[in-house]
């Protein structure tokens, strides 16, 4: 968000919040006064939708997950260990524990929605769902996530990331479907990672790579009691564990903070 000069004012240059092209000015007051800015044509959308007594109009950013901003591949990331994607529908499903209801809003705010938190129909189950056929498009196409991913997810095409994008689709991927704990006696660290056993060879690589510490191949074991044949663990522990969390927590991105909390 920009200040500028304009009319003899100071103000600020923002997008509209529903299609996030056309450029607005707002004063300080008109900022504090509403969360939520509409260019003309949206407005107008906005109350044709109202006079016919819709009052469930919903948007987000459809871009989105196709730029290069580190929030939408933490996005991409979390969506990847923890969403749902229904093709046919076009949507994309947060399904989290009511306790994690933080990790919804912030969702919400940072893909530009104005969806609500829902109840699952499940106890103690919050979620989020949003239709948008754009993001099914550039989830597949730039993250590789798919229907039915927790059985057959495969690595993104990453050869255009750069080491921080990665890094950001990781830490997602983290706070969705991994662990950061202390175990044993001796209170050693542990990090893990649930996945398919393609993908998580895809994050060992890279963290290999990376950070030039060496990891076994016996590091990635299956987990025989979960359901589905491909369901596998990557775990790390003690001083590398340390040095890879310590680096991603200086990535400047919103991160789960009940799991983060953790790492010194």
């Amino acid at each position: 968000m920009k200040k500028i000069k304009k009319w003899d004012r100071w103000g600020f240059e923002l997008k509209c919040s529903c299609c996030q092209k056309t450029s607005l000015f707002r004063t300080k007051r008109q900022l504090d006064k509403q969360q939520l800015h509409f260019c003309r044509p949206c407005a107008a959308l906005k109350a044709s939708y109202i006079a016919r007594g819709v009052n469930t109009w919903k948007f987000q950013n459809s871009n989105f997950f196709n730029s290069p901003d580190l929030k939408s591949f933490y996005w991409a990331g979390f969506i990847a260990a923890d969403g749902y994607i229904e093709t046919k529908k076009n949507q994309v499903t947060l399904k989290l524990s009511e306790k994690d209801v933080c990790q919804l809003k912030q969702f919400i705010k940072d893909v530009g929605s104005n969806a609500r938190v829902l109840n699952s129909g499940l106890e103690n189950r919050k979620r989020v769902i949003i239709t948008d056929e754009h993001w099914i498009y550039n989830l597949a196409n730039t993250f590789n996530i798919h229907q039915a991913k927790s059985l057959n997810h495969l690595p993104p095409q990453d050869s255009f990331w750069t080491d921080d994008q990665k890094k950001a689709f990781i830490i997602g991927y983290l706070d969705g479907d991994g662990t950061i704990c202390f175990c044993g006696k001796q209170k050693y660290l542990k990090l893990g990672f649930i996945g398919t056993k393609e993908f998580l060879t895809w994050i060992k690589n890279f963290l290999v790579h990376y950070y030039q510490i060496s990891l076994k191949s016996t590091c990635i074991q299956h987990k025989k009691k979960c359901v589905g044949k491909n369901v596998y663990e990557l775990t790390i522990y003690c001083s590398k564990a340390q040095k890879v969390l310590q680096d991603l927590k200086q990535l400047p991105i919103y991160k789960l903070e009940r799991k983060w909390e953790r790492v010194c």
